[in-house]
């Protein structure tokens, strides 16, 4: 049994916190204190935390005008450097972490401010850092990260959510640390699904440029006519502005709505943030449309789990969960012709969509199994 604090990286329930508490369900052996950001106000994290027994709930404090930065901010203020300087010396809201066996961080924001504080914390056992994100190289990046890199490298385990996410850790400072990949889970119940015809579409993802929302938008209003005559009733949105930053998802929420304004389209409706479990059982395909490499798609693995067809661009670490006709279908980002032919196939072959959803049920059940295998060994192995 170990003791482990985890730091989170945001105090809502996102894709990446839900993935964690997922892993660590079937670790329960160990003893867990949960260190949680109070960034944004909401109880939805520890709601959950609680809801699943899985261990203690603190919060602490993460200066404002830090946390808000993302990577494509491009410059300091001085409020922010004033707010390294606090961030260095405050050290009551982690003081966990100085009896604990291990420290589990869930984010590249969680790690900054770690960082940072371990310049006095001199925490010198196992640190566990999941990289739910590429890293993004830039020599002004590295530079930072390099002043305040204080881990050891034998006592530094990075673990990557994709095969995709840990390529781009070549780039950065912390190359030569060990390394794993254990892939999100689904965490949805084995549940039948017998889909007998395709009547809704479903597009679920935080509100960001890179999901390609807009896209897929526009195209719904284009091939509004067709997708009627398909049978298609309704295409939902599924979704909310997750994360607190003053990058490229600043301003996006309205956007989207000045957009559905001007469009007006027939088939969209738009169902904020819901349970998964809620969403595939609402919805008889997925379209999955990031414009950008995706570090994994947790909500891929959803769909395979939930038995609802999947058509994404497969791009990043979605690459390494459809297989183009075997397991989804592949299409190109902004080929919208060819986003309405494989919508098309889905929806008029059901031989070949039952194939694709038996496939892709088999990958997820797969994945599931080697999800707590790697999770075990991560959190069983020592510093040395």
């Amino acid at each position: 049994m170990k003791k482990v604090v985890v730091i989170m990286n945001t105090d809502r329930a996102g894709g990446a916190e839900r993935s964690l508490l997922i892993q660590l369900l079937a670790q329960k052996e160990n003893v867990y204190d949960f260190l949680i950001p109070s960034v944004s106000g909401s109880k939805q994290l520890e709601n959950l935390i609680r809801s699943y027994g899985l261990g203690s709930v603190e919060y602490y404090h993460y200066p404002k005008a830090i946390y808000n930065l993302s990577r494509s901010s491009k410059h300091f203020s001085f409020k922010i450097i004033k707010d390294l300087f606090s961030a260095v010396f405050e050290q009551n809201d982690f003081k966990k972490i100085s009896t604990t066996d291990i420290v589990y961080i869930n984010g590249a924001k969680a790690a900054f401010l770690f960082f940072l504080k371990n310049n006095l914390l001199k925490y010198d056992k196992k640190v566990i850092w999941h990289f739910r994100d590429y890293w993004h190289s830039s020599a002004f990046q590295s530079f930072v990260w390099s002043l305040i890199n204080n881990i050891k490298p034998k006592n530094l385990q990075l673990v990557c959510n994709s095969h995709s996410t840990l390529e781009s850790l070549k780039q950065s400072p912390w190359a030569n640390c060990a390394k794993t990949v254990i892939y999100n889970p689904s965490g949805l119940q084995v549940m039948p699904k017998n889909l007998k015809a395709v009547k809704t579409i479903g597009f679920v993802s935080m509100l960001a440029p890179w999901k390609g929302i807009h896209e897929v938008l526009l195209w719904t209003k284009l091939y509004e006519k067709e997708l009627i005559d398909l049978g298609i009733e309704k295409v939902k949105f599924y979704g909310a502005d997750l994360y607190v930053t003053e990058g490229e998802h600043l301003g996006y929420a309205k956007q989207i709505s000045k957009l559905i304004e001007k469009l007006l389209p027939k088939l969209v409706s738009f169902e904020g943030h819901q349970e998964p479990s809620e969403i595939f059982k609402n919805i008889d395909c997925l379209i999955h449309y990031s414009l950008e490499p995706e570090p994994f798609g947790r909500v891929i693995i959803e769909a395979f789990h939930h038995r609802v067809p999947t058509i994404s661009t497969s791009l990043g670490g979605a690459a390494e969960l459809i297989a183009d006709q075997k397991t989804g279908i592949t299409t190109l980002k902004y080929d919208k012709a060819g986003l309405y032919e494989a919508v098309r196939k889905i929806v008029t072959d059901d031989q070949f969509r039952q194939k694709i959803i038996e496939s892709a049920f088999t990958k997820s059940i797969d994945i599931e199994e080697k999800i707590d295998l790697g999770m075990h060994q991560i959190l069983e192995e020592v510093a040395v």
